[in-house]
């Protein structure tokens, strides 16, 4: 059977015949008219399925027919048996898409004939209505497999068409997109001399990779050399980054336009640096060369090694660091070398307070012992400060060169002048508590090495004093007066023939509380001081010069006191210097403590007229009143010392009689 050719764009009422039937279009579909189509049968034995047909040529697109209204659904008869498939006619060309025609209505489902061949494919018409459903006729035998149609000819290759090329521009590198799209890179540009990665989003890699341990090598030359220098990875024998030259000039290293380093074919490096700064003592530097520990931690350094190698494959090592302590910006620097046994050890070091500590092997021991050294000169404050037995300084306020003694105190070893630092002038006792074996006699001349009094009268003791005086354990580790704190009984007299208001008097000594604030924290009372130096508070005689609130005090009457607010405290358990000028008729009092001036007045008034200072440790034990745990070095004279005496007995410390001489 041939393919229905269905017309064209069709008018109401045009027919169409083929292969022995006629169809009328009804305005919205073609329908058969010719043969008539009766009442639906029985369904019959379904018919073997025919032959495939040959596909005909794709015709071209008509426009879609109108659709035809639906018929009515007639009564199914029996199901006739299947016709054979028809062959396919041959594909048309393919026209021009038609706008989609109506769907006609189906009509009833007749008795099914053969299997006519396929005709061109219309446009879609629109949906009829669905027709009644037919009784179910019996299954036919399927028909034969017609055969299949020849395969039609491969159309013509078409020609060949150009890439596509996005973004094109001049310089810019071309890559490979999708298809034939390809893409002209605006961050990736050649100009014939520079190539050029120039991100805009993030940053820019170029990757050198090789298929071995050594990565990719950037080469540098000329016309005439093309290997000048290289720039290359070594992962394969550990070497790292390496720059290599092939030639004699240097390595140099630019910023901001400017040369800031230079390595040269000697192996001199060379930081250069222009800036116009000017050195300040109290201003850190603008650097050339930084080495930098960025670790963040105490105990840790930043370095630099110089190093000599040896042909025998020993080398020469000095180390340079500033290392970082606890405290905030506390920088000393350490110089370290190596030893001839190859360890270390440290030859200087500058502390961040700027004093020079030269390591020495101590005598006796192997363990190291650095040492201060005044270089120039070194005030007294600075050097008081050291307490590193042997040290050597020159005290420029003192005008000598001093010595840290093994005995814990310095002394003046070049001054003459001031070799004995103990004014004698005007000095009337000077009492070391120093006794000689079995003393029988004479007692208080043998602890008092220098004085202008007579033994027995002027100068004399009540109690029993001397049984708690010890020759050693004192300042110094020498001889001092230990004693309790309610031995009111005993007491020393160096008595001058008068009494405070009527008297020139300068009082020294050196004293110790047994510990932090065991004695002398309390403001005294009617009769006297907490803790009695110089004066007698026995027979109901108020005053006297000792200690209030832990801090030297003149206590001239009841509950009347003087007391160095300022000064520190002398009651914290360690050895410190008191001293007292009282200029009587000029009503003038001077406090120091450790050489140092604390309090002045220059009209002390209604002081009491029976106040004794020629007492030394001599009081009644009132509630508030203590004894002197400890006393060493008592200086008296009957006139009013200077200044720079105090000092100079405050740093003589212990005396002897020679001395005094």
């Amino acid at each position: 059977m041939a393919a229905f050719d269905f017309p064209n764009s069709p008018s109401n009422g045009d027919t169409y015949t083929a292969n022995g039937m006629t169809f009328t279009w009804n305005g919205t579909m073609w329908k058969r008219t010719s043969p008539s189509v009766g009442a639906q049968g029985a369904q019959g034995h379904q018919g073997a399925a025919g032959a495939q047909g040959n596909a005909g040529a794709q015709g071209d697109t008509a426009a879609a027919g109108a659709q035809g209204n639906a018929g009515a659904q007639g009564a199914a008869g029996a199901q006739g048996a299947q016709g054979h498939q028809g062959a396919n006619g041959a594909q048309g060309a393919a026209g021009a898409q038609g706008a989609q025609g109506h769907q006609g209505a189906n009509g009833a489902q007749g008795a099914a004939g053969a299997q006519g061949a396929a005709g061109a494919q219309g446009n879609n018409g629109a949906q009829g209505n669905a027709g009644a459903q037919g009784n179910a006729g019996a299954q036919g035998n399927a028909g034969a497999q017609g055969n299949a149609g020849a395969q039609g000819n491969a159309g013509a290759q078409g020609n060949a068409g150009s890439a596509t090329i996005s973004g094109n521009a001049d310089n810019r590198v071309i890559t490979g997109g999708s298809g034939t799209n390809l893409n002209a890179e605006s961050n990736l540009t050649f100009s014939g001399s520079t190539l050029k990665v120039n991100s805009t989003t993030g940053h820019s890699y170029l990757k050198l990779n090789s298929n071995d341990s050594y990565s990719g090598t950037i080469h540098f030359g000329d016309q005439t050399d093309d290997d000048v220098c290289q720039i290359w990875y070594d992962n394969y024998q550990l070497n790292g980054l390496n720059l290599r030259t092939s030639e004699s000039s240097p390595i140099n290293f630019y910023t901001d336009g400017d040369k800031r380093l230079s390595i040269y074919s000697t192996g001199l490096i060379e930081a250069a640096t222009s800036f116009n700064n000017t050195y300040s003592s109290t201003t850190g530097i603008t650097p050339h060369i930084r080495i930098r520990n960025q670790l963040g931690a105490d105990n840790i350094y930043g370095g630099i090694q110089l190093r000599a190698d040896r042909n025998n494959g020993a080398a020469s090592i000095f180390n340079i660091a500033c290392l970082t302590t606890s405290n905030s910006y506390e920088s000393p620097l350490v110089l370290q070398s190596r030893n001839s046994d190859s360890n270390f050890s440290e030859k200087l070091r500058i502390t961040s307070d700027g004093k020079v500590e030269l390591p020495t092997t101590n005598s006796t021991n192997t363990y190291l012992n650095r040492k201060n050294i005044g270089v120039g000169k070194i005030s007294t404050s600075d050097r008081t400060s050291i307490t590193d037995v042997g040290a050597v300084a020159y005290d420029y306020e003192l005008d000598d060169v001093m010595v840290y003694r093994n005995g814990g105190y310095w002394s003046g070893i070049d001054n003459a002048n001031r070799r004995g630092r103990i004014r004698t002038r005007n000095l009337r006792a000077a009492i070391n508590f120093e006794q000689g074996y079995a003393m029988t006699s004479n007692y208080m001349a043998q602890i008092t090495p220098l004085h202008t009094l007579s033994d027995g009268s002027s100068l004399a003791y009540f109690g029993s004093p001397f049984q708690h005086m010890g020759n050693t354990g004192g300042l110094d580790n020498g001889p001092y007066w230990n004693r309790n704190t309610n031995e009111s009984s005993d007491g020393l007299v160096a008595d001058m023939g008068n009494t405070a208001p009527n008297a020139k008097v300068s009082l020294l000594c050196w004293y110790k509380s047994d510990s932090n604030n065991s004695q002398g924290n309390n403001n005294g009372g009617s009769w006297g001081p907490d803790v009695w130096l110089f004066g007698d508070t026995r027979n109901s005689v108020s005053g006297g010069f000792g200690i209030n609130s832990n801090k030297p005090s003149f206590h001239y009457g009841s509950n009347s006191r003087a007391t160095a607010t300022s000064s520190p405290s002398v009651t914290d358990g360690n050895w410190h210097h008191i001293a007292f000028t009282w200029d009587g008729p000029n009503k003038d009092l001077k406090i120091y403590t450790d050489g140092t001036l604390y309090y002045t007045n220059t009209n002390l008034t209604s002081v009491n007229s029976n106040v004794r200072f020629d007492r030394v440790g001599s009081g009644y034990d009132y509630a508030y009143t203590n004894a002197p745990q400890n006393m060493a070095a008592v200086l008296m004279y009957d006139e009013i010392i200077t200044d720079a005496e105090v000092k100079g007995a405050y740093y003589a410390r212990q005396f002897t009689r020679d001395s005094l001489h």
